[in-house]
């Protein structure tokens, strides 16, 4: 149950949780039933969630997609361009590097 007071006012409506991740409040319900974002419940039986928790689960799920975006760039990094069968320019590559944090030993990276 919700209490009253300081606790009060750092917990968060389903509404305003579904509109910080920018999904459905039906998504937002399914997470917390299956367990990935507490939550409490008033006297009324209303979803209330700490600040902190969905600060969490944000920052959490912001590193999922950087390490997806790193992973994908280097699967493209390693593959031919499909259409023409050429490699990916080396500018492109060099940007693509320095962008995803990718290290490389070859001098002709320079």
């Amino acid at each position: 149950m919700v209490s009253r007071g300081n606790d009060a006012e750092n917990l968060l409506s389903i509404k305003h949780v579904a509109t910080r991740f920018s999904v459905s409040i039906g998504t937002v319900r399914r997470w917390t039933d299956a367990g990935l974002l507490p939550a409490e419940r008033t006297a009324g039986g209303h979803r209330r969630y700490r600040a902190t928790d969905v600060e969490a689960a944000l920052r959490a799920r912001s590193a999922l997609a950087d390490a997806e975006a790193r992973q994908g760039l280097a699967a493209r990094l390693a593959t031919r361009d499909e259409p023409t069968g050429r490699l990916l320019p080396a500018e492109a590559l060099s940007v693509m590097r320095a962008a995803s944090g990718v290290a490389c030993s070859n001098p002709s990276c320079e």
